[in-house]
């Protein structure tokens, strides 16, 4: 459910946006989740673990500082493999 300031905004905005239709069968079209999967690594490896909000937040922008500057270039460069991939499956899920 969304905010309703949010809402609001993004409807006064909403022109301002390029907007992606991600078809729902493709999560491998997503490259955050590469990401989040690389930063719960990381928070996972840990000791301690973070224990509160806070500490996980903290932890969460340590380790994103750790990740090398080249890192998000794999999955941008991998992008043209997963829309063919994409059309192959015609929306559906793939392997890229």
């Amino acid at each position: 459910m969304r905010h309703p300031r949010f809402e609001s905004c993004y409807q006064e905005h909403s022109s301002d946006f390029r907007h992606f239709h991600w078809p729902p069968k493709s999560p491998e079209m997503n490259i955050i989740e590469d990401i989040r999967d690389a930063l719960l690594h990381v928070v996972e490896k840990r000791s301690p673990p973070p224990r509160t909000p806070m500490n996980l937040l903290t932890v969460l922008k340590d380790s994103w500082r750790e990740v090398p500057p080249g890192y998000l270039q794999t999955p941008v460069e991998s992008m043209p493999r997963r829309f063919a991939s994409l059309l192959r499956a015609r929306g559906g899920p793939g392997r890229y």
